[in-house]
């Protein structure tokens, strides 16, 4: 066999082995980059479910004031409870605080501008820039779901309403349960009578806990029902 035989056969054979590795490294980026995008699917998943707790920024505030009081005093805290009335339809609950002197559901508004209302009108005005809007009375709002929660719990069991304002000139507003955010860490320190055992907050946590493990709605509810929040 010729010199030039042998250099042809060794060319061809470096150029096949050249191109089998070739494959198998385009084989094994692809691999390696199906694995970081999926990767990355699952980490904007979580983030998605992370960012998707809270509805607003204004109740991530509250709900970091919660945080502060449970870890002073104790107890749970359940954000964005959506459950259904005696009519099958679906209500939402922004943040519920449970601790040994109570159950509080709180409403949290961010409405911005000077807020006029009292607790028999049925909407509340905010005037802000010299624009009148006209919202639903919160004070109505929250004891409606505290109606409906009470039936997923006991009766007989006082929860206590609370709406708190992130933002807004609330000064004309006179009610118990009305309050700045600034505000809401005292009121709950305030109330150290205890009218629930250990075991009744943890019993009453469990029950409200499935809410949010275990949704009410099918997946398709929860999307129609985000979607009609927003037209």
């Amino acid at each position: 066999m010729s010199q030039e035989t042998l250099t042809i056969i060794l060319g061809a054979g470096i150029t096949i082995a050249l191109i089998v590795i070739g494959v198998f490294i385009i084989i094994l980026l692809s691999k390696e980059f199906n694995k970081l995008k999926s990767s990355r699917k699952s980490d904007n998943t979580i983030n998605n479910k992370q960012i998707s707790s809270y509805n607003n920024y204004d109740e991530f505030l509250v709900y970091k004031i919660l945080k502060e009081v449970k870890e002073e005093i104790g107890g749970h805290i359940l954000q964005n409870i959506i459950i259904k009335d005696n009519l099958n339809r679906l209500t939402e609950i922004d943040l519920i605080y449970i601790n040994k002197t109570g159950i509080y559901v709180i409403e949290v508004k961010g409405w911005k501008g000077t807020i006029f209302g009292d607790e028999e009108s049925k909407n509340w005005n905010v005037i802000n820039n010299d624009f009148n809007e006209k919202r639903e009375n919160p004070i109505k709002q929250n004891l409606n779901h505290i109606e409906i929660l009470s039936n997923y719990l006991d009766r007989s069991i006082n929860i206590c309403s609370l709406i708190v304002f992130t933002n807004g000139n609330i000064d004309s507003i006179e009610h118990d349960s009305v309050c700045r955010v600034d505000e809401l860490k005292d009121i709950l320190f305030d109330r150290d009578e205890e009218v629930l055992s250990d075991l009744e907050v943890e019993n009453y946590f469990n029950k409200l806990k499935r809410f949010v493990d275990n949704p009410v709605m099918s997946h398709k509810e929860y999307v129609d029902y985000i979607n009609n929040l927003h037209n």
